[in-house]
């Protein structure tokens, strides 16, 4: 079993940039974040003591409305203590234009292949005189402007200040074919005169016009993972990976569409490597690479593809993510090796200046909002637990679904059936009925069972493990890497575990890894049967406050320590007090009652036309509280809010707990702008013996002096005033009024505010 994850960061310093709150990569912005990005993984390459680490930039996920591909840095290292780099790029002379095609005739020469195969690249002037066409009069105007809309006239502006007959990349077709143990290439023909890129700022590798090449393509071997040994050839032996046989009419053949180019940029050669068809091979080409370079003495970068994942191969990346930096951790072996690196990713992230925790505008704390996906599987992708033995991954999906505090202590802010993590059960109405019958199937498996494919579990789980929208990618339990027979890159034996947050502390990182670790061993031990609770309106009354959700975890606890796992829930009370801070509490004569931040799911909006595009929202207009009176073993208390009393539930002789439903603020788009903001909240104990209110407190939503924040907190002591602030415990209603009660079957938990001014329109605040 190995371990791995996806810990975020946000910049400690710039508080209020687009790109560290809401956006991956946004103007002015973007060149703080690859310079935090590239500063951590070099310092974590240094800290990790990493023998010849491989760096390269490569290009990221790109998703609809994102006018750029997201960038990703990568350090890709050997486990046998030999070295993957060879060379450093950071040394040598400035590069010229002709070195991009010097270093691709040295590799033909090197490998034995046709000099013609290496072309040279050019920008496309027709596409730069359509462009310049379209460009204003005022271009000053225009390129003052630091917004992408301003990115197809500058890039423009750039290209007509060069002599665009000069080439300053080349390609060269090449792929490695086993069956004949040799480097192939083509020669690529188009119906011009010259192979002209299409426009663009991005690297020249991801410009190449594949589509003016023809109708034919040679195909290439791909590698199946699941065939991969655990052992890499030594550096000597990649160099001299040159095959062992020639074909003459390579020219004659249908071109490649892989291609390797290199490409000279800011005085730097960059070598773009072409996706790989395997590791020994795209290991080789770096290796025949770095010998050219060498030669050359040129200084240059790596950009294009990554080695491929391999049993003898670790890697690490870091890639923007909307408000956040995610680091791609290498997977660890043991508990032990987890926390020794989370402990120096934690470190070396606030060595450069970032941070895993925010504040929000009113002064609570808050994750970096990217998450910290946990990620589980093995060395080798046969090896994964999950395939080894069928019953593992149905045993853990029943588990937490029995436990909703799994769920929710460790989540963000955004939960629901809309999150970026949503449960099983809060998809539709029959799932559970649905993947309770692929759960007994996969129960009756057996893994000595010779009929048994790997492939069985993704095709049983694959549909039941989907947001609202059928995204697989956006469940709690997601499978995208454990077994997909429809894609190499998906047979991995990884299952990806998305309803973690980041935790503010490394310490409550490694808690975290822990307890998955004894939960996974106690299903390996004693897994549940496969019957699924249908919680129904609980997950959205009772499991929204944290008193029950405690009471759940706790039942975990239970569990794990029958098992032989030490867990108190004293390990966790740093989460409770992270998740659902203490808003204040105020005293009468033994009695406390207690003000406690809930948990609140947030609903997707219609979809609505903005800027030309469109959009949908999330309402995050209401949030939820939770109450809890301590002392009042008579019961003689009634709660008071707003002229409501509270639904209070008995939970043990003296404690009775709580919950209220409230508008926090009433934003442009919302699901009922009729209903303004309950501002203040006024909480007090109504004393039923003498009819009368003794005593109660009041929580504002913003600043009671009507002050209005404009940025947000710069550290956790403004945070703590801005919550401080908020709460008075002088309230106390002069008249004897009782707060009016009335039932609400779908949530006895919870008092609604929204719903009683609704049924009590003619009620005025007491």
């Amino acid at each position: 079993l190995t371990m791995g994850g996806e810990p975020t960061f946000v910049s400690d310093e710039n508080l209020e940039g687009a790109e560290w709150n809401y956006a991956a990569m946004a103007p002015g912005g973007d060149k703080e974040k690859r310079r935090y990005a590239l500063q951590l993984r070099d310092l974590l390459s240094e800290q990790f003591g990493l023998n010849g680490p491989f760096y390269l930039s490569g290009q990221g996920k790109w998703y609809p409305g994102e006018p750029l591909p997201r960038w990703a840095y990568y350090s890709v290292w050997r486990t046998d203590g030999h070295p993957l780099a060879l060379s450093r790029p950071e040394k040598g002379r400035p590069a010229e234009p002709s070195d991009a095609m010097n270093l691709l005739s040295a590799l033909c020469k090197r490998l034995g292949l046709d000099q013609e195969f290496a072309q040279d690249l050019y920008e496309d002037p027709l596409a730069l005189l359509r462009t310049e066409s379209g460009l204003p009069e005022d271009l000053k105007e225009y390129t003052e402007l630091e917004d992408f809309s301003s990115l197809e006239r500058n890039r423009a502006l750039r290209l007509l200040e060069k002599d665009l007959s000069i080439s300053t990349a080349a390609v060269l077709p090449i792929a490695y074919e086993p069956m004949f143990k040799r480097w192939s290439s083509s020669l690529w023909k188009t119906r011009r005169s010259r192979i002209f890129l299409f426009a663009g700022d991005s690297p020249a590798g991801l410009r190449l016009p594949l589509g003016s090449l023809g109708s034919g393509m040679r195909s290439v071997h791909m590698e199946d993972p699941t065939e991969l040994t655990a052992n890499l050839p030594d550096p000597d032996s990649l160099r001299s990976y040159r095959g062992k046989y020639t074909l003459k009419d390579d020219a004659g053949r249908d071109p490649l569409h892989v291609a390797l180019v290199a490409e000279v940029r800011n005085k730097t050669l960059y070598v773009f490597l072409p996706p790989p068809s395997s590791v020994e091979s795209q290991l080789s080409l770096i290796a025949h690479l770095e010998a050219c370079l060498e030669e050359l003495d040129v200084e240059f970068e790596w950009e294009g593809h990554p080695p491929p994942a391999h049993p003898a191969l670790q890697h690490l990346s870091i890639t923007p993510d909307p408000g956040v930096i995610e680091v791609n951790l290498q997977p660890s072996r043991s508990l032990a090796e987890a926390c020794n690196i989370t402990e120096t990713l934690y470190r070396a992230a606030k060595d450069v200046g970032l941070t895993t925790q925010k504040f929000l505008i009113d002064g609570r704390p808050a994750a970096t909002g990217g998450g910290n996906h946990v990620t589980l599987g093995a060395n080798r992708t046969l090896e994964s637990p999950f395939l080894r033995f069928p019953g593992l991954l149905p045993a853990l999906l029943v588990y937490w679904q029995r436990h909703p505090a799994l769920s929710y202590l460790f989540s963000g802010l955004f939960i629901g059936p809309t999150s970026q993590a949503p449960r099983v059960d809060e998809a539709r109405i029959d799932t559970l009925y649905d993947l309770e019958i692929a759960l007994q199937e996969l129960y009756g498996l057996d893994e000595k069972d010779s009929e048994l494919r790997p492939y069985m579990i993704d095709r049983l789980l694959r549909h039941h493990l989907v947001d609202l929208t059928g995204n697989t990618h956006r469940a709690e339990f997601c499978i995208d890497k454990l077994f997909d027979p429809g894609s190499l890159g998906g047979r991995r034996g990884l299952l990806e575990m998305r309803a973690f947050e980041m935790p503010p502390h490394w310490k409550m990182s490694c808690v975290q890894q822990g307890l998955i670790l004894a939960i996974l061993c106690m299903m390996r031990t004693d897994p549940p049967s496969p019957e699924l609770v249908r919680w129904g309106i609980d997950l959205r009354d009772r499991f929204m406050l944290p008193y029950y959700i405690r009471q759940d975890l706790q039942e975990v606890l239970d569990d794990v320590t029958a098992e032989g796992f030490d867990f108190s829930m004293d390990l966790f009370e740093p989460f409770f007090e992270f998740r659902f801070p203490l808003y204040g509490e105020v005293e009468y004569g033994g009695v406390k009652l207690q003000l406690r931040m809930a948990l609140e799911p947030w609903n997707v909006l219609g979809e609505e036309a903005v800027a030309g595009t469109t959009s949908r929202a999330v309402d995050s207009a209401v949030e939820r509280m939770q109450i809890e009176l301590m002392g009042d073993v008579a019961g003689r208390y009634r709660i008071s809010c707003n002229g409501f009393e509270v639904p209070m539930q008995q939970v043990a002789s003296d404690r009775a707990i709580g919950g209220v439903r409230f508008k926090a603020w009433n934003p442009a788009s919302t699901m009922h702008p009729h209903i303004k903001a309950h501002s203040p909240l006024l909480f007090s104990l109504f004393d039923t013996f003498n009819e009368k209110y003794v005593a109660g407190c009041s929580y504002h939503i913003s600043h009671p002096g009507g002050r209005s924040y404009d940025t947000l907190p710069v550290n956790a002591l403004e945070a703590e005033s801005r919550r401080i602030s908020r709460f008075s415990g002088d309230y106390c209603p002069k008249e004897n009024t009782p707060p009016i009660a009335f039932s609400n079957p779908e949530f006895p938990c919870t008092l609604d505010l929204r719903l009683a001014e609704v049924l009590h329109p003619s009620f005025t605040d007491h």
